[in-house]
């Protein structure tokens, strides 16, 4: 199993680019390296002076001119990378907005540092603050968002590769998405472990024990059990592994929605795409790394996810598509008795 770190991306003033290379052979993707200097005493040819050719760079994509690209079919191979800010609107609190984001609310807890209640040394020695959180977010039932259904449809027209999420909600797959275009980065409350001898727990008891806010024990040697959910230092699925190069090799349109790309790897993912790929990114606030690694193809979309996906689907001339999933979302909240509020 591979492992990563829980890294920031690096302040500014640090060159993204050191930052993909050292994280790169984290995920084992091959990388140009430089030949090493020769040894003193050799005799180094001198190269012919390069042929520079001018350029003339392209103009600064707007949202309306990647609207029409889209409904053209110039990109039909879009990847989406999705955080908690794509479920806020389900009731579910992202974890870095202040105020209102999950860290803010755990003063109550006496963690150590907020990010403990996720971290894996800490889980073994006092899990009972995990499954309070755990009780909050999901001790009950969510319906997924418009930005999740317009994924949906993404999928449906055929255009999208992958959606790799950050979020353990599952609603991607509650909005219908299919299995295969889905990659849970950081697990699911799907399946669960004991933390001391890893044998398997059975999936509905541990949802039951998050319903009640109560630490589940191993029978068998009486560690705590957690769900497969990825803590910091753990490791990433493989499946994740397995299929993150076609970001950089298959991908001709990114979309991040949702993310402000705090945690390592995911957030070099926007980074493996070449300099000719849009990127429009629909959150709050711009994540460091595009003021790091500005382009003329990325758009950004500040604020509310469903409020931006709105706009963006009225420039397609998707809204009847989109409004017949969102009628199914309004059955499935009738089915899980939530009201919906948007």
């Amino acid at each position: 199993m591979r492992k990563y770190q829980d890294i920031k991306f690096p302040p500014s003033g640090k060159s993204p680019t050191k930052a993909v290379v050292e994280s790169m052979s984290k995920l084992n993707i091959a990388m140009e390296h430089p030949a090493p200097a020769p040894q003193v005493g050799t005799t180094v040819p001198v190269p012919e002076p390069m042929k520079v050719e001018e350029k003339k760079l392209e103009p600064k994509l707007t949202l309306e001119e990647l609207a029409k690209r889209i409904k053209s079919g110039a990109y039909k191979k879009i990847v989406a990378l999705t955080g908690a800010g794509i479920s806020v609107n389900a009731g579910i609190p992202d974890f870095r907005s202040p105020g209102t984001g999950l860290y803010n609310q755990l003063e109550k807890l006496n963690l150590p540092f907020p990010e403990a209640v996720f971290t894996l040394e800490y889980f073994k020695e006092n899990p009972e603050p995990f499954f309070q959180v755990a009780k909050e977010m999901f001790g009950k039932k969510y319906v997924p968002t418009k930005a999740h259904y317009f994924l949906r449809l993404l999928e449906q027209k055929g255009l999208l590769i992958r959606n790799y999420t950050q979020n353990i909600d599952n609603l991607e797959a509650d909005a219908g998405m299919a299995a295969d275009k889905l990659i849970q980065a950081h697990g699911t409350y799907a399946s669960a472990h004991c933390v001391g001898c890893k044998m398997a727990v059975d999936g509905k008891a541990m949802v039951e024990s998050i319903r009640e806010g109560k630490p589940k024990y191993c029978e068998k040697c009486k560690s705590p059990c957690k769900p497969d959910i990825v803590f910091f230092g753990e490791s990433l699925p493989d499946r994740f592994f397995d299929k993150v190069a076609e970001v950089k090799h298959d991908c001709d349109f990114l979309m991040i929605m949702g993310s402000t790309l705090q945690v390592m790897p995911f957030n070099m993912l926007p980074l493996m795409v070449g300099p000719e790929v849009p990127r429009l990114v629909i959150n709050n606030e711009l994540p460091e790394l595009f003021a790091e690694d500005a382009r003329n193809g990325d758009v950004y979309m500040a604020g509310d996810s469903d409020a931006s996906i709105t706009k963006l689907v009225a420039l397609l001339g998707w809204n009847e598509e989109l409004a017949k999933l969102m009628a199914e979302r309004a059955e499935l909240a009738k089915k899980y008795g939530v009201e919906l509020k948007s």
